[in-house]
């Protein structure tokens, strides 16, 4: 099988190229030819040596935006239309809005055979956004696509209204090949290596410098636990000048609190599997999660997690006590309570552990797509 992967950004730069990466890197041999086409840029070192890489030249970093770039839009168009009538792929997977609604222009204007099929990833829980934006997804994409996969169920409801044609199926986001398996020393061997002492209760944050992540909700509960015995991880990444400022702006803020932490930024997945280790609860403070990836991230490692109501995280988390609004005290309390209760913490340190390998490990989201693919 052919399979042609389209993704809007470079492949680190983001939950949806990640996740659409390590999907590629699993169906890549296997008698599988793969493809991954996205615009020009730096961050090739995640993808499988075996997986054909196409860049377009003419887009440098991201796709652009039909609703405001729409004679970029139809370029992009232009040049996927050359790319798949290059390589003649029997499946087009595209995982992200951009590229997917280009796709779905060729295929109303009937530029894409029929036996091709096309199968859409919706990542963002599009019920959310405006009624011009929903329109986009429904005309370029619901009623142009053969199969709609949701991350989660909240994200299929709506799909089902409004892709009546169209297979649609929930699999879930995986972590990737580093989270497979659980190494029970990693834990002193990390706290170690990173002068943490074994006892201490440890928090850990992580994501991009965007608006989306809510730093300073991170920031107003570190700043009401200063006075508390714990030590605080953070691991951010940024992708340009602007956020590379907002990330050092942060860390001295986090440093003028005078915490105990650790801070790592831009580091390789292979590194963050190692500082998952490290905590014992991880904690998301995004104002807009459609998945929520890092979660299970830090579950496959034992990590208690904490997150806002928002997109699928309550989905994902599945503990009502560990979903708040954006209220830094309510977050603080439950810190509090598993720093008092270091039974119930390790109960529930086991508990995500187990949620995970039962239904987040990259066998089930391998299996999931081969049935996707197979209609």
């Amino acid at each position: 099988m052919k399979i042609m992967y389209v993704i809007d950004a470079g492949p680190v730069n983001g939950g949806a190229p990640i996740s659409t990466s390590i999907l590629a890197n699993q169906f890549a041999g296997d008698d599988n030819e793969v493809i991954m086409v996205m615009p020009k840029n730096k961050d090739t070192e995640i993808l499988d040596k075996r997986i054909k890489r196409i860049e377009l030249a003419r887009f440098s970093d991201y796709f652009p935006l039909d609703v405001f770039h729409p004679i970029k839009a139809l370029l992009l168009a232009k040049d996927l239309k050359a790319v798949i009538e290059k390589e003649k792929p029997d499946v087009i997977h595209a995982n992200m809005p951009r590229g997917a609604r280009a796709i779905g222009l060729l295929k109303l204007l009937g530029m894409i055979s029929d036996k091709i099929k096309l199968v859409y990833t919706d990542r963002e829980h599009i019920s959310q956004f405006s009624p011009l934006v929903r329109m986009l997804y429904i005309f370029f994409i619901a009623r142009r696509y053969d199969a709609i996969i949701c991350i989660t169920e909240k994200s299929m409801e709506y799909w089902r209204k409004k892709a009546r044609k169209a297979k649609i199926s929930v699999v879930p986001n995986t972590a990737g090949k580093y989270y497979e398996t659980y190494e029970p020393d990693m834990h002193s061997i990390v706290r170690k290596k990173l002068m943490i002492p074994d006892k201490k209760l440890t928090l850990m944050f992580a994501g991009r410098m965007i608006e989306a992540k809510n730093w300073p909700l991170a920031k107003e509960i570190v700043s009401k636990l200063s006075k508390e015995d714990v030590h605080i991880i953070i691991a951010i990444s940024y992708f340009n000048q602007e956020q590379e400022c907002k990330t050092k702006d942060f860390l001295e803020s986090i440093r003028r609190l005078g915490v105990s932490y650790t801070f790592k930024e831009n580091i390789p997945q292979e590194e963050m599997n190692e500082l998952y280790y490290a905590a014992d609860i991880f904690v998301l403070t995004s104002n807009r999660e459609s998945f929520g990836r890092t979660a299970i991230e830090a579950m496959s490692r034992k990590c208690a997690v904490l997150g806002r109501n928002v997109g699928g995280l309550p989905e994902v988390i599945q503990k009502e006590a560990n979903i708040f609004d954006c209220d830094a005290d309510k977050f603080v309390n439950r810190i509090l309570e598993y720093k008092k209760n270091t039974e119930e913490l390790e109960k529930d340190k086991d508990w995500f552990y187990e949620r995970f390998a039962n239904n987040y490990t990259a066998e089930i989201y391998k299996r999931k797509h081969e049935d996707v693919y197979r209609f």
